[in-house]
């Protein structure tokens, strides 16, 4: 990479060069940056494209040389079973919420499955990461919304996911709508919306979760060591992360 022959890089179009420069790592980036001035200007340009896009998420820089701006909020992005967040639930009450499942759903989107932390398992509630972005905030300090049950300790979430996990490796498995109030703040999150046509205070239909490859499926689920939501939630940068990263702000054809 470091002697650049003019037959690969130099023959490269910008567009082609910039989808290159996306999955370098830092080392590599350097290299390239040395090959000339386009080169230079390129890596100059995406380096301060993504530094802006981390400050408009809040992200702090970076410690160190260990990984660029790019890295830095691609980890954001990255979003996880076992991230802690604070969700608006189905009655207007913010409430702390583990993720428990990812799911990209040709027919209803990116999701995520989610259990409201100390309530009992009609708590595992499905919301979407488009259209359900405003329930999603960071964990806070003041761990709002904790049912009687208490905060998950490493044994009861693992006990949690291994039930969940089964259901879902089915292929096809059903989970009921919460119970909730139709009256405020929306209402129930989108996997459980109401068609147009129905009656007005109908109740929300249940989600199914259809998994074509359930292996496949249980690969991509990428888990994080588990942490309680007391150690989580002083760290902010790591609590805006996980927010960031369970929201997207669009979906192709939605």
């Amino acid at each position: 990479m470091a002697d650049c022959p003019p037959y690969h890089l130099h023959a490269l179009t910008d567009d082609l060069l910039v989808h290159v420069l996306q999955h370098l790592d830092v080392p590599s980036l350097c290299s390239v940056s040395q090959c000339n001035k386009r080169f230079h200007g390129f890596v100059a340009e995406a380096h301060e494209a993504w530094k802006a896009h981390a400050a408009s998420m809040g992200i702090p820089p970076p410690e160190g040389h260990r990984c660029s701006w790019r890295d830095v909020v691609r980890d954001v992005w990255s979003v996880r079973v076992g991230d802690c967040l604070e969700i608006v639930d189905t009655y207007g009450i913010l409430s702390v919420a583990r993720v428990l499942a990812r799911l990209e759903s040709p027919s209803a989107g990116p999701l995520l499955l989610v259990h409201f932390e100390g309530w009992s398992e009609r708590w595992q509630v499905w919301v979407h990461r488009l259209h359900d972005r405003a329930r999603i905030m960071p964990l806070s300090m003041e761990m709002r919304g904790v049912g009687s049950r208490g905060t998950h300790t490493e044994e009861s979430f693992e006990a949690t996911l291994k039930e969940v996990q089964g259901r879902l490796l089915q292929g096809r498995s059903a989970w009921p709508a919460p119970s909730g109030s139709t009256h405020r703040h929306g209402g129930w999150p989108q996997p459980y919306k109401m068609p147009a046509s129905a009656e007005v205070g109908a109740a929300p239909s249940d989600f199914v979760a259809e998994i074509q490859d359930p292996n496949a499926w249980l690969s991509l689920q990428l888990q994080i060591p588990f942490l309680p939501c007391s150690q989580l939630a002083p760290d902010r940068y790591r609590c805006i992360g996980m927010q960031h990263s369970a929201t997207i702000a669009s979906w192709p054809g939605r």
